[in-house]
């Protein structure tokens, strides 16, 4: 009977549906989180035990997501072998498994973990996902013989809950995070057919001298092309917050990126006859992700751009203060409110100033690529109705 179950155990615990479903929370050798140190400190305190294990279960090793009173060189390696473990028991049955005296136990009282980690009494509720797969346990552990109350044990129970709630809601996350990068992906390759046949089109409609089609040709490009901005900016700021957009740093002249800001904007200023007052001082060369940047400049520019009324002048400065790279936009369009100024980067407040869906995101996407950047963005107005957004950015990174 002994062999059948340790052959059982060995089969489960090596089952590829498992260790797939495993391996997707992405827990496995993840760094320490507090959502997890405070649920094992819990229990060992509410409970009563030295020791307290958040464990993850593969088929060779147990791997401590959190480890509260375990001691070195164990808490230090997060990890032991499964001939030291009591949790790959949980995870072979996918029940809980209660131990008051584990020298005493049939199960785990010839385990090294006995004397090695003076696990002498054990108790521990399974981590089962949504698909039925038990991944690991939540379990407390005493270095002597107990009898674990009842109370005890609905504790385990509640707190083991709560660290399937955090694992669960991750992997909710992650689901939706996935399904939006298909979606945006999706919807980009109709758009840009829509954009060749808009430019077709158009140049069609030249070559027959029919200005109507010319122009409700361009009305579809730029709308289009608007749309397509907007899925590149959600998309690359829903990758900034996750932090894994991959930024490409090399040594720049500002005043490139400042020109090349500019191609766009100054065909955007032209047409609400705005003047563009330029100040731009030889600096030294920036080490940053140089399309991020024209990005996050141009934004700003839009934005201003689309804010301010016919005839108005924008200044804009490249200056170095306090040995860092400093960008200025001011204008004198309608002033900007402590409600504007407040919620300037809160992507679902809309203000008076910034009432479109499509400016909070390029704003907060402006403001996301500015902090990878290890820089930072200041929004300022005066009582005589001057608007000034200023961007701070050190010429190198800590990266």
């Amino acid at each position: 009977m002994g062999l059948i179950q340790r052959s059982t155990s060995v089969e489960t615990l090596a089952n590829p549906s498992r260790l797939s479903s495993l391996a997707n929370t992405g827990l496995l050798d993840s760094p320490i989180e507090e959502a997890f140190e405070r649920l094992t400190r819990l229990a060992a305190r509410t409970i009563n035990t030295p020791i307290s294990l958040v464990s993850l279960v593969d088929q060779e090793r147990q791997f401590f997501k959190s480890a509260f009173g375990l001691p070195e060189p164990w808490l230090s390696k997060r990890e032991t072998p499964l001939s030291s473990s009591f949790c790959k028991h949980v995870v072979a049955t996918g029940k809980p498994l209660i131990i008051e005296d584990a020298t005493q136990h049939p199960l785990v009282r010839n385990n090294i973990a006995v004397t090695a980690l003076k696990v002498y009494a054990y108790a521990a509720m399974p981590l089962t996902l949504k698909d039925g797969q038990s991944i690991g346990s939540f379990c407390v552990i005493d270095h002597q013989p107990r009898k674990w109350t009842e109370q005890e044990i609905d504790i385990l129970k509640d707190l083991s809950a709560s660290v399937m709630s955090e694992i669960e809601l991750r992997l909710t996350m992650k689901s939706k995070e996935e399904l939006l990068d298909v979606i945006l992906h999706d919807l980009n390759n109709p758009l840009s057919a829509i954009l060749l046949n808009a430019q077709m089109m158009n140049k069609r409609a030249i070559n027959v001298n029919d200005p109507l089609t010319s122009k409700m040709a361009n009305t579809i490009f730029s709308g289009t092309e608007r749309m397509k901005n907007i899925i590149r900016d959600l998309s690359d700021l829903h990758h900034l917050e996750l932090g894994n957009l991959d930024l490409k740093f090399k040594e720049y002249d500002p005043r490139e990126l400042i020109n090349s800001s500019l191609t766009t904007i100054r065909l955007l200023a032209k047409q609400k006859n705005l003047d563009l007052n330029l100040k731009i001082v030889d600096t030294k060369l920036i080490y940053c992700d140089r399309d991020r940047i024209i990005q996050a400049i141009s934004n700003l520019l839009s934005i201003t751009v689309k804010r301010c009324k016919e005839g108005q002048t924008i200044d804009i400065n490249l200056t170095e203060v306090e040995n860092k790279l400093q960008f200025e936009i001011i204008d004198r369009g309608t002033p900007l409110t402590p409600e504007d100024i407040d919620h300037f980067f809160d992507r679902f407040v809309q203000t008076p100033a910034l009432p479109n869906n499509g400016i909070k995101l390029s704003i907060c996407l402006t403001h996301e690529i500015v902090l990878a950047h290890e820089g930072c963005i200041k929004v300022t107005t005066t009582n005589d109705g001057t608007n000034c957004v200023k961007v701070v950015l050190p010429y190198h990174q800590n990266l």
